[in-house]
């Protein structure tokens, strides 16, 4: 409490690479009360217009911090950041993700077509699509920036990492039925398209796992799913009787 007195000093000082944010975000890292307290619209502002300037992983890490504390959704905080990330005007700071089918390719002609989305198939592809430093707009298919990853591409290894912390971000954004995320991302990132990545081998486990989080937080942990309590088979010895009798039935 005494340190968190100091937070307008350090929200001062963010953006000029001494740390700031990393201070803030370790201060507030499981603290609810702290969190409750001082993050507010600007905060959040100001942590998205960190990821849109350097377009790093961490800051995406720092926001998704920010919806938790011990595992447990901070609702106030949470929609916060989910008014401000899934605002249009912040689209470009995000990944979209497209599933596509390619067309058959001509005799001779190039296969770079794809099929409109009520053409889906079996054989559909997962596409990434973003807007870099420069404003121009990028694509290219999730295996293919794992393909390019694993075989030493920096940019396509950077690309697939922010896009993993973008789907953890998602998940603690949907954490607990929030459904203010949960009804705009599983939009996007329906069952189907999920599975797709869920089940490729060809993605790394890590991007695959962030998969199944977000699969759990936004499609199977909420209405109309309901907690069921498992019977509990388990007794002690020492509570077995030795012997039952209609009359104890």
């Amino acid at each position: 409490e005494h340190i968190a007195k100091q937070f307008g000093v350090m929200q001062s000082q963010i953006g000029y690479d001494i740390l700031a944010e990393d201070t803030i975000t370790a201060l507030l890292h499981n603290n609810r009360k702290l969190l409750e307290k001082h993050i507010t619209k600007t905060e959040v502002e100001t942590f998205v217009s960190l990821v849109r300037k350097n377009r790093e992983p961490r800051f995406l890490d720092y926001l998704s911090d920010l919806c938790v504390s011990n595992n447990v959704a901070i609702p106030v905080t949470q929609e916060l950041i989910c008014k401000c990330v899934l605002d249009p005007k912040n689209q470009d700071i995000l990944i979209k993700t497209e599933r596509r089918v390619p067309k058959e390719a001509p005799p001779g002609g190039v296969q770079g077509e794809y099929m409109a989305m009520d053409d889906y198939g079996d054989e559909d592809e997962v596409w990434l699509v973003w807007t870099d430093k420069t404003n121009e707009r990028q694509e290219k298919s999730i295996r293919q920036l794992a393909q390019e990853a694993r075989q030493g591409n920096a940019h396509d290894e950077n690309v697939l990492t922010y896009y993993r912390y973008q789907l953890k971000l998602f998940a603690r954004m949907c954490l607990d039925r929030q459904y203010l995320a949960i009804d705009e991302i599983s939009k996007q990132l329906d069952v189907e398209l999920i599975f797709l990545c869920m089940m490729d081998e060809t993605l790394p486990f890590d991007l695959r796992a962030s998969f199944c989080r977000l699969m759990l937080h936004a499609h199977v942990d909420r209405d109309p799913q309901e907690l069921v309590t498992p019977v509990k088979f388990a007794r002690l010895w020492t509570e077995i009787p030795t012997s039952i009798t209609i009359k104890e039935l």
